[in-house]
């Protein structure tokens, strides 16, 4: 399955990130105390990349079958908002689209999220996409979560199905049932 590197989308959210009036965070060890799932559902951990530069964070990659997840924590001081994160990701895919990354995409939803988990409220957006690389082409899932002193991204890349959104927010859920414990 042809899917956009962890490296490869951390360089373009890096990108994206270039404008933002936000200040840095020194030591992303801060992030790494985090608790963070080995397992969720049938996805595994297989990765983790810690991003030390401007605005550093750590990306944390998961996998089951075709299913690719990618998360990505960062401090709230070194992100804009999940409504602004969203954005900055729409224009990223049209950019990548321009760049040849993409054959074509189609977003299917773009939508702000409320999740209760156990007695948090969490706040976001999301954005749900279908897109063309060569012959294969790949449901994925984009979103943008507040927790009180973290942001978390997620994108998740998977085939084809009806399904798969709503199988993208229960891995989304279950990464934030088992981070908050």
């Amino acid at each position: 399955m042809a899917t956009i590197g962890i490296r490869h989308f951390a360089a373009v959210l890096v990108l994206s990130l270039v404008g933002c009036a936000s200040s840095a965070t020194e030591d992303p060890g801060a992030l790494a105390a985090s608790p963070v799932p080995q397992v969720v559902g049938a996805a595994r951990l297989t990765e983790t990349d810690i991003f030390p530069r401007r605005r550093p964070g750590i990306g944390y990659r998961y996998r089951a079958g075709e299913m690719r997840a990618d998360v990505y924590l960062f401090l709230k001081g070194d992100r804009d908002d999940p409504r602004q994160q969203a954005e900055d990701f729409l224009e990223e895919l049209r950019i990548m689209r321009l760049r040849g990354d993409y054959d074509g995409y189609d977003v299917l939803t773009e939508e702000s999220l409320l999740l209760t988990i156990s007695t948090q409220t969490i706040t976001g957006s999301e954005v749900v996409f279908r897109t063309q690389r060569r012959a294969r082409r790949s449901d994925e899932y984009f979103a943008a979560v507040s927790l009180p002193e973290q942001y978390v991204t997620f994108r998740v890349v998977q085939p084809l199905s009806e399904s798969s959104a709503d199988s993208a927010r229960a891995f989304m859920r279950d990464w934030l049932t088992a981070h908050l414990k």
